[in-house]
């Protein structure tokens, strides 16, 4: 179940970041940073409509099953055969946000904020939600809108946590 209201709060965002309502305007939604890497508040005004075209079947093909493959042992397996259009439409989504010049740092924390905001436990978020938005961001920046292959490069080498012992 909690897949399911995951996908919804996912699908909430995309709806958000992809349409602005018709007699109004979007009103910027202001995240804060959630790492010390990020100095400024970052303000994301959502694009009205999604520029980012939905790839051709083999790409989309491969997408989907470079997530699949991904997201195989979480509470999301074999969601992306189930869903497509979904997974797609949050690439296409996340694609756009890049397109925009928001770094990838901020379109993660922008999903981030999203999940947190949706969350029905008080603001916990599940690793397999957090795991969700790096798969279809990264595989999505692969094959969807390689353009941003270079975001991928300017990502920092992850770290090994330490223990010390008494």
């Amino acid at each position: 179940m909690r897949g399911l209201t995951s996908l919804i709060v996912l699908g909430l965002f995309a709806a958000a970041c992809s349409e602005a309502p018709a007699e109004t305007t979007a009103a910027p939604t202001t995240f804060a940073p959630t790492t010390t890497s990020m100095a400024t508040t970052t303000t994301v005004s959502p694009p009205p409509t999604s520029t980012t075209e939905v790839p051709d079947f083999p790409a989309a093909a491969l997408f989907l099953t470079a997530v699949d493959e991904a997201l195989a042992g979480t509470s999301y397996e074999g969601a992306a055969v189930q869903d497509p259009e979904a997974f797609l439409s949050m690439a296409a989504v996340f694609c756009d946000l890049l397109d925009d010049e928001l770094s990838l740092e901020e379109v993660l924390d922008a999903y981030t904020a999203a999940l947190i905001e949706g969350s029905a436990e008080g603001g916990t978020v599940e690793a397999d939600d957090l795991l969700l938005g790096g798969v279809i961001v990264g595989a999505g920046i692969r094959l969807i809108c390689p353009q941003h292959l270079d975001e991928l490069d300017d990502l920092p080498a992850p770290t090994t946590p330490t223990t010390t012992s008494p």
